[in-house]
């Protein structure tokens, strides 16, 4: 496992959670379903802020870790083009 556990377990279900997203974004164009309840709000429709929700919830994924994973591989880039020294594009 490397540095980042929580963007490696949402790799692995990267492609199933594809074919879902599909499914639920190709969902309400052809009947209409309601396919959600947050906080008491059942949705008629599904958009991008709600499915990303479910396969999160679904594939048990924590979006605030993978957001911290992301902003400390961004750190580590920078750092390792800073160490590349001047020439470097960004650097």
């Amino acid at each position: 496992m490397s540095d980042y556990p929580e963007h490696d377990k949402m790799m692995k279900v990267k492609d199933q959670a594809q074919i879902i997203g599909d499914f639920l974004d190709w969902l309400p164009t052809t009947r209409r379903y309601v396919l959600a309840c947050f906080d008491g709000d059942c949705l008629d429709f599904v958009d991008d802020g709600v499915i990303g929700r479910l396969l999160d919830q679904y594939f048990d994924i924590d979006s605030d870790k993978v957001e911290l994973e992301k902003r400390q591989m961004l750190v580590a880039i920078r750092s390792a083009n800073a160490d590349l020294g001047p020439g470097i594009v960004g650097g």
